[in-house]
């Protein structure tokens, strides 16, 4: 947010009620006129300005003011490129006529090119040492071109000049909040405060500063204050919507949100944060709709092409993720977070080999980051490629050791048969989070193939309690699965019944469940249960093989045969 000094007008005090010029303006008056101000519309002054500069006995001096008071009239206009050629005739014809620099350095700084600026304002400081207002606009431009030792030095220039203007603190703040020095930038903001309580622009900044230290209840008054200044000045509530989302006050944020986009319905950047609280809360097509409103009008808009990626992964639509990252990172090759996102769309998508890749150039550009470490582990993992998998998992773990990762690691040591080393990175994971269903889940199938049931049971009946509804199936179907093993038929029946109750598709669950039936004498149930397992995954050799037994106890050898046959087919 950048509010510098406007152009200081040359020339002299007008009383404008003594005059009322209808166009054209008499030839008489046309010097005042070129001088403009009201009631001189800015097409009355460059009119004016045109006539004078017909005039071949204007004196170079007097020629050159004209020029200038031109230049300033078309850039009010919004003619930038007439405006700079204007003062740049001015500067030929008077070199040391400060004002000129100042101004075609603002027009040039408003043109986006910041480095002629820069070497305008050079030049109006070298003209006028004491120009405070110079001072102030160069550290704008050293500011844009991120110079902000500089730009700090200038705005401290500007103050020492003229101690009692704000905008210099409030430019000076914004300088060492980019530059890292939050606590310095809040010290000038409140500066800034002190000496306009009603300066809205500085209370939203050091909001802001306060939200980065996580002192959001600072932040939150703060941007209260600005809306109570300006009630309809959308950023406010944008920025008290980012406060309220970062306590994981998702109502507050959302209502923050709605107010933003009611005051500015183009606010991509409102859209876009409205879009971050709906995938914090899971409503991930809503999160969508709020990114796709803001990419549409900004279809340049990289962070919300990625966060929209983001929000397709979470619907399982991988490949239209994959056209947001790459649409991202063409905009933004160096977006490290958007290259682990391409990385984790691939291994979705069985493209390990370029998902290690997309993995390996975000940590070139973003070295620490456990989690995109982790997210190459487990590609090297499913890769079977254990030794860099485990190196990745030391690495992330080194950097964030919270729960998850001890428990991918423990599941990779499992898999490359180091057991203890495992059931150690399982009891890492589960006291730094004992809520964690997961690691329960799988310490629980490592006991089981150890010969550990009881403890295996413990854990997975802890797993059972803490499992949301949407994976509860999966649980119980492994715990039958110890139960069968332990002979406890009834409570193995009740958990694959329990199983199909959630998930009625769940193949192995009807496949053991057609075991227990069949250790229990009940052919024909097993029977049923076996079709379906076999319905559901065809390819299951020893399916096959447990309905054969099945179909010979029933007499149908004929089955029998056709289905031992099946399950050799399919086992080769």
């Amino acid at each position: 947010m950048r509010v510098y000094l406007a152009w200081v007008l040359l020339g002299v005090c007008m009383t404008a009620a003594a005059l009322i010029f209808s166009a054209p303006v008499p030839p008489a008056l046309e010097r005042v006129a070129c001088k403009g101000g009201a009631p001189i519309s800015v097409q009355q002054q460059i009119a004016a300005c045109s006539s004078l500069l017909a005039d071949k006995g204007l004196r170079s001096r007097d020629t050159s003011r004209v020029y200038a008071q031109r230049g300033l009239a078309y850039g009010r206009d919004g003619e930038i490129k007439a405006a700079i050629g204007d003062l740049t005739h001015a500067i030929a014809l008077a070199p040391r006529f400060q004002p000129a620099y100042l101004w075609r350095g603002d027009l040039q700084d408003a043109d986006g090119h910041d480095e002629l600026a820069l070497r305008d304002y050079d030049r109006a400081v070298a003209l006028d040492p004491e120009d405070d207002i110079a001072f102030n606009n160069r550290g704008h431009a050293n500011s844009k071109l991120r110079r902000y030792d500089r730009a700090i030095a200038d705005y401290t220039r500007a103050i020492q000049l003229m101690p009692r203007v704000p905008l210099y603190y409030e430019n000076r703040g914004e300088a060492s909040y980019y530059k890292g020095n939050v606590d310095t930038a809040i010290a000038d903001y409140s500066q800034a405060i002190g000496l306009d309580p009603n300066y809205t622009l500085a209370y939203l900044d050091r909001g802001y500063a306060y939200g980065e230290k996580n002192q959001q209840d600072r932040a939150i008054a703060d941007y209260l204050q600005a809306i109570e200044l300006a009630p309809n000045y959308g950023p406010s509530y944008n920025y008290l919507g980012i406060a309220h989302a970062r306590r994981a006050e998702f109502a507050q944020a959302l209502a923050a949100f709605n107010r933003a986009i009611a005051l500015g319905p183009n606010d991509i950047s409102a859209l876009s944060n409205r879009g971050a609280v709906f995938a914090q809360q899971g409503k991930y097509a809503q999160a969508v709709a709020d990114y796709s409103r803001a990419i549409a009008l900004s279809p340049k808009f990289e962070l919300a092409l990625r966060l929209r990626g983001d929000a397709y992964i979470n619907l399982g639509d991988y490949g239209k993720a994959l056209q947001d990252y790459n649409a991202a990172i063409k905009l933004l090759p160096t977006d490290a977070a958007a290259l682990n996102g391409r990385g984790v769309s691939e291994i979705r998508t069985r493209k390990f080999d370029l998902a290690i890749a997309d993995f390996t150039r975000s940590l070139a550009l973003s070295p620490n980051v456990a989690l995109v470490l982790v997210n190459r582990g487990e590609t090297y993992f499913l890769l079977e490629k254990y030794a860099p998998a485990r190196a990745d998992f030391d690495a992330a773990i080194a950097l964030d050791p919270q729960a998850r990762y001890f428990r991918e690691r423990g599941d990779l040591r499992a898999a490359s048969h180091d057991e203890d080393g495992a059931l150690a990175d399982y009891g890492r994971a589960a006291a730094r989070d004992p809520n964690d269903w997961v690691t329960y889940t799988n310490r629980g199938m490592l006991l089981f193939r150890q010969g550990e049931d009881e403890r295996a049971l413990a854990d997975l009946s802890k797993a059972a309690k803490l499992v949301p509804a949407a994976a509860r199936a999966d649980v119980l179907g492994r715990r039958a699965i110890v139960y069968f093993a332990e002979g406890r038929d009834d409570d193995a029946l009740a958990d694959c019944n329990g199983a199909l109750a959630l998930q009625p598709a769940l193949g192995p669950a009807y496949y053991l469940r057609g075991r227990i039936y069949s250790a229990k004498g009940e052919n024909r149930l097993a029977l049923a249960d076996f079709n379906m397992a076999l319905r559901i995954m065809p390819r299951f050799a020893e399916g096959y093989s447990q309905r054969a037994r099945v179909r010979r106890r029933l007499g149908d050898d004929a089955g029998a045969n056709a289905d031992m046959a099946a399950s050799k087919a399919v086992g080769s």
